[in-house]
C-alpha cells in the first residue's frame, strides 16, 4: 500500500466514523452503510462476494475505531 492510498483510506474511515456518530439515535448506520457500500462497489463491476467482503472489512475497522474512541 502506498502512503497516498493509506492516507486516503484513513480519511474515508474517519469520515465514516463521523457519519456513524452523527446518525447515532436517528438511523442504524451499519445496515445503511453496508447497503450503500455494496451498491457503490457493484456499480464499479466488483463481484458481489468481493464487495460484501470489502464492506465488512471497512465496517469492522469503523467499529474498532469507534470502540477505541469511547474508551
Amino acid at each position: 500500500m502506498t502512503p497516498t492510498t493509506r492516507d486516503q483510506a484513513g480519511e474515508i474511515i474517519s469520515e465514516l466514523c463521523r457519519i456513524r456518530y452523527y446518525l447515532a439515535g436517528q438511523q442504524d448506520f451499519e445496515p445503511l452503510a453496508k447497503k450503500l457500500g455494496i451498491a457503490q462497489l457493484r456499480a464499479c463491476d466488483i463481484s458481489l462476494p468481493t464487495a460484501e467482503w470489502a464492506v465488512a472489512q471497512v465496517l469492522d475497522i469503523v467499529r474498532k475505531v469507534m470502540r477505541a474512541r469511547s474508551s
